[in-house]
This record gives C-alpha cells, sequence and structure tokens, in this order.
C-alpha cells in the first residue's frame, strides 16, 4: 500500500515539475506541443489551441513536449530558437515549481503547530493561584527556565518535566522588563484525555 501511495505522490511530484516547465514555456512563446500527466499509453486526450493535453496510464511521470526540445525545428517558436534566458528560464521553472509546492505544503501542515507558538500567556482560568503580581500575568512572555532560554511554546513543556520539584526560577519579559520569579512552585497538571 506504501509503495502505491509513494509512486502517486511521486507522480504529483513530476506532474508539478513538467506543470512548470508548461507555464514557463507558455509565458516565453515556445509552442508546447504536448503536455502529459502520467506516462504509458493515453487514457484521455483533448486539444486546447496548438497543445495537446493527455492524462497517460501509469502515474510515475509526466512530460511538456516542446517544438524543437529534442530535434532541430525550424519554427520560429521553438524552444532552441528562444534566446538563452527563456530557456534558462524554461529550465529552471520546473524546480521552482516543486521549491513553491514544498512550501505551500510546510504553510498547510505546520501553520498552527504548537512548536512555532510563541510563549506568551494571553489569558487565566477563573480564580487560578498563579495568575498575580507575584505569578504570571496576561502579556507575560516567558524567557527563561532554571536559567534554560525558551524560544517556542514547546520548549516550556519540555524544561518544565526536567523539574521533578516542581519548584523553578522563571524569567518572564513583561512590559519590556525581565521579570524573576524566584522558587515558584508551578504543579504540572497531568495530560487528560477527552472523556477519561
Amino acid at each position: 500500500m506504501y509503495v502505491l501511495i509513494g509512486i502517486l505522490l511521486l507522480g504529483i511530484l513530476i506532474a508539478v515539475h513538467e506543470f512548470g516547465h508548461f507555464i514557463a514555456a507558455r509565458i516565453c512563446g515556445i509552442e508546447v506541443m504536448e503536455f502529459a500527466i502520467g506516462m504509458g499509453p493515453t487514457i484521455y486526450s483533448r486539444e486546447k489551441g496548438e497543445t495537446k493535453f493527455s492524462l497517460r496510464l501509469l502515474p510515475i511521470g509526466g512530460f511538456c513536449a516542446m517544438e524543437g526540445e529534442d530535434e532541430d525545428s525550424e519554427n520560429p517558436r521553438a524552444f532552441t530558437a528562444a534566446k538563452w534566458w527563456k530557456r534558462l528560464i524554461i529550465l529552471v521553472a520546473g524546480s521552482f515549481m516543486n521549491f513553491l509546492a514544498g512550501l505551500v505544503i510546510v504553510f498547510f501542515l505546520y501553520g498552527n503547530a504548537e512548536a512555532f507558538v510563541a510563549p506568551v500567556l494571553t489569558d487565566f482560568f477563573e480564580d487560578c493561584p498563579y495568575a498575580s503580581e507575584e505569578g504570571f500575568m496576561p502579556g507575560d512572555r516567558i524567557h527563561s527556565i532554571d536559567g534554560n532560554r525558551v524560544y517556542l511554546y514547546s520548549d516550556v513543556d519540555l524544561f518544565l518535566s526536567r523539574n521533578a520539584e516542581q519548584v523553578y526560577d522563571i524569567e518572564v519579559m513583561r512590559g519590556g522588563k525581565k521579570v524573576l520569579l524566584e522558587n515558584f512552585e508551578l504543579k504540572r497538571v497531568p495530560y487528560i484525555e477527552d472523556g477519561e
């Protein structure tokens, strides 16, 4: 099953890569004879303008066939007849599309991940024993725990879990100034799954 998923994902990446070549060729005025997704026998094809768009049987690749790409051509819109910088743009466009696709995937997968959330306290539940001027206040940014610099929200749980006594020296940024909460007793509440 994983092999099939891997082949399908590879096919998608190659299709995105070839689409980059296709778009760049069209913008640069190069004649594209065929744009295909997949390899092998044609399942479906359709002509639109001068380009044949086709879907092939095997989802393991694709191609963007440009005039003059593999052979000499007298066509003024052939790939080999284009200026060097246009050919360079067309060749680089495939890799650029893969890079762009990777950025989009990372954004959707990790855009809301806790690991990227700043360690800022926004609010407290009612009658929270830790919310006071001697403790935490809304807007405090946790700067360090027991001398360990905190950069991300995920660092907080890591450093709190290292101290079995649950008494910490916590430094927070409050109103642009560092405030040290020495020997601050902070009982960690164990995580409870919903419904337990």
